[in-house]
């Protein structure tokens, strides 16, 4: 999973993807019935008004349009209380910069953060107790309401909460139906195996005539660490980052192996910078890619809008050889900056805190779940708004939604990192098109991965 959104050529997207850095209470989203509404309007008649500046990635206008619509339901349900939202870096960039203003004490108010990264990331937010959480932000407000695993993934290494999450969700395999149907190759399901995975992209390459590729291989960490974890295969020992082994190198030659035979597009050298996979998928030039639950926001509207123009398909990741379809799980959240005290000076501090406190619960409250949900930008991280996400690509048709998100959530692990997750991406990222075109070894990749992991983040 990677969290990336990236604006090319109007398509965002939002990877990883979001990974906890605890184990991930599996929720299944059979049954929900929950129905979100309103919250009670808190009293504005003696509150001092206060703007609060919110970071945030972002870049297609779908993305950006429904970041705004979260801010605005701060304002409603706290009119004292205004987020502004700035959206300008795409995920990668978000994580370049982030560093930079920790260091120079020049975080905007609420930060944004992704579960792999929280703990490298640690310092440029402020611990929050579940007292502070629970009674000074909005009525009613339970910590329970939310997925456990998440909220662990969103703690510092002290166990501490620092940040709230929005959503989380495993990778699934999106497949163009359309070019599926046409091209007479049997539909993804429930149970498939690699062996199916590989040959129905090598038929549909075939079948095609070779106008469609049978995947998108998408060159980024967190697909390649998916791929080796559903084989049963290790990254980490004892915590700390294990890449550079003979069973991590077979893997990625197996992972780069639909390029080299011509099943899948040899990518850009920027390609792990950019959203070039859900680009060439919404196009039609592959029939299948891996992605999250939080990227369809992307594909709904380029379907709406009728960029692309064919029917979805969603499956669980391939069984592995030890009989699951196993994927990581993550998710993001947003949390407050200790920054918050300096950029408003003069104001009572436990006030401005509060203040914000209710600010990060009016982002993650069910009226926001609901509406992120319905966007197809979350599959939220409160257990009872993961319906809303379930009717609405049921909507855009596509079949068995919720039989194929409890598949895919049954045997998901958490997405573990350490604390130089951010220099262990960039590492890899630079060498994986290498593998792909043929000039640098897996073994070569992985070794100046290991060795170039960087410093933690924060």
């Amino acid at each position: 999973m990677k969290r990336r959104n990236q604006l090319l050529k109007g398509h965002n997207r939002t990877r990883g993807k979001t990974w906890a850095s605890a184990a991930v209470a599996v929720t299944m989203v059979t049954g929900l019935s929950y129905a979100a509404s309103p919250l009670p309007v808190a009293s504005a008649a003696s509150e001092t008004p206060v703007t609060l500046t919110w970071q945030m990635w972002g870049g297609g206008q779908a993305d950006i349009n429904a970041w705004d619509h979260d801010a605005s339901i701060v304002h409603s349900e706290f009119p004292w209380i205004t987020v502004d939202l700035t959206y300008d870096q795409p995920f990668g960039n978000y994580f370049t910069k982030f560093p930079t203003e920790i260091a120079s004490n020049t975080e905007p108010d609420l930060v944004a953060i992704q579960s792999l990264r929280a703990t490298g990331f640690q310092a440029g937010f402020l611990p929050l107790t579940t007292a502070e959480l629970e009674s000074d932000g909005l009525p009613g407000f339970n910590l329970m309401n939310f997925n456990q695993g998440i909220l662990g993934g969103l703690q510092n290494t002290s166990g501490q909460q620092i940040a709230l999450p929005y959503d989380f969700g495993p990778l699934m395999v999106y497949y163009n139906k359309s070019e599926f149907l046409k091209y007479k190759v049997p539909l993804p399901t429930i149970g498939w195996t690699w062996s199916q995975f590989n040959t129905d992209a090598a038929l549909m390459t075939k079948n095609s005539a070779g106008l469609v590729y049978g995947y998108i291989n998408d060159p980024y960490l967190d697909e390649f660490i998916g791929y080796a974890v559903d084989h049963g295969v290790s990254y980490l020992k004892n915590g700390q980052l294990d890449i550079d082994t003979p069973a991590m190198a077979a893997q990625l030659a197996n992972y780069v192996a639909s390029v080299k035979a011509n099943e899948s597009p040899l990518p850009p050298s920027n390609a792990a910078e950019t959203s070039w996979d859900v680009y060439q998928w919404l196009d039609g030039v592959g029939a299948m890619y891996i992605d999250g639950p939080w990227d369809m926001i992307f594909d709904l509207s380029s379907l709406k809008s009728g960029t692309a123009n064919f029917k979805v398909g969603i499956a669980p990741l391939p069984v592995g050889p030890n009989g699951k379809s196993v994927s990581i799980l993550a998710g993001s959240g947003f949390g407050i900056s200790p920054d918050l005290y300096k950029d408003h000076p003069g104001m009572n501090k436990s006030v401005l805190l509060s203040d914000a406190i209710k600010a990060i619960e009016g982002l993650t409250s069910p009226t926001a779940e609901q509406f992120l949900a319905s966007q197809g930008r979350a599959f939220s991280a409160r257990t009872a708004q993961q319906k809303y996400w379930v009717g609405t690509v049921e909507g855009l048709g596509v079949a068995n939604v919720t039989a194929n998100m409890d598949a895919a959530l049954q045997n998901s692990v958490a997405y573990v990192t350490t604390n130089k997750w951010n220099g262990t991406t960039d590492a890899f990222d630079s060498e994986i098109v290498g593998v792909m075109q043929g000039s640098i070894t897996p073994h070569a990749a992985l070794a100046y991965t290991q060795a170039n992991q960087g410093t933690p983040a924060a």
